[in-house]
């Protein structure tokens, strides 16, 4: 039987002498002596005083004891943060995404994560473009991202959420009541193509900071220059009430218009055929400590998006 000298030590401790503390151990007396001995030849010095009765731990036992103890307790502290890790009752989810799509998207499944781990800190500060993502999953700088699944790339798996199309926003005025339709959950929007480009060009362009060849891509489309806003506008939700107060077009996702008011004064025109329909997926990277987490995360939030469908 091995018996560690954390053990033997306390037991001297505690019993005063060596037989009685090889007793409590199930050793035998020799065994105890044995290892005593080896343990004042490695500190180089005595380490229970056999002059007193009881025995008693010298100066240097005591403190051998004592770091042993703390030793112990660390052991045990890092024992347990593992298993809390492992089984999610803590750690550390960091998401990136913006908050548009987190509201269009995420919240079911950030709600049922938190609910169910309810220790796991979530992370929603994460706010960069599409492009950037797979690089924060593959740096380790994130756990889990929203992204399109042509922006993957080799180290990330992924759950397809669901096909996303671009629509043109028009506003809802008295000169624009022939383009396009109002939003709809239906989704049934006439197609760009077939709208009156002179209207359609009427106004100027509201861009994203990354897409200005949209602007060559439409006039290509239409037939005649579009000409752009003197603006760059990130969110979509900023775009939409742009849109609607009259001073310009703009192209948006479809999933994120329905969020905002505004998309109640504007008018859409569908652009499939002219923008490729994307496939929206949430992204991981199995290689990040958190992988666990993050895949039963991705899980729940294509569940969620499924639930909102039936």
């Amino acid at each position: 039987m091995s018996v560690s000298a954390l053990e033997i030590l306390s037991a001297i401790e505690n019993e005063g002498n060596f037989r009685k503390a090889a007793a409590s151990l199930g050793v035998t007396q020799p065994y105890l002596s044995q290892v005593v001995q080896r343990l004042e030849k490695e500190c180089r010095g005595l380490i229970v005083d056999r002059h007193h009765k009881p025995f008693r731990l010298t100066e240097l036992g005591q403190y051998y004891l004592d770091s042993r103890r703390r030793i112990r307790n660390i052991e045990q502290e890092t024992e347990q943060f593992c298993s809390d890790h492992a089984n999610l009752r803590i750690g550390k989810l960091r998401i990136a995404s913006n908050g548009e799509r987190t509201n269009a998207i995420l919240i079911p499944g950030v709600s049922a994560f938190a609910k169910q781990y309810p220790g796991v800190y979530i992370e929603l500060t994460l706010e960069h473009h599409l492009e950037e993502i797979s690089n924060l999953l593959l740096s380790g700088m994130a756990e889990v991202g929203v992204l399109f699944q042509y922006l993957l790339k080799k180290g990330l798996n992924a759950y397809p959420l669901f096909k996303e199309r671009y629509l043109f926003a028009v506003p809802d005025t008295q000169y624009f009541a022939d383009v396009g339709e109002r939003y709809n959950s239906e989704g049934c929007y006439p197609r760009f193509q077939d709208a009156n480009f002179d209207k359609l060009s009427k106004l100027p362009l509201l861009q994203t900071v990354l897409h200005h060849e949209r602007t060559a891509l439409l006039s290509k489309v239409v037939g005649r220059n579009f000409r752009e806003l003197n603006m760059d506008v990130r969110q979509l939700g900023t775009r939409l009430e742009f849109v609607a107060s009259g001073i310009c077009t703009a192209v948006c996702q479809e999933t994120l218009v329905g969020p905002y008011e505004a998309r109640n004064r504007c008018r859409f025109l569908s652009m499939e055929g002219v923008l490729p329909i994307q496939t929206v997926v949430i992204a991981w990277n199995d290689h990040v400590y958190q992988s666990h987490a993050s895949k039963i995360f991705c899980n729940m939030v294509r569940d969620s998006l499924k639930n909102q469908k039936r």
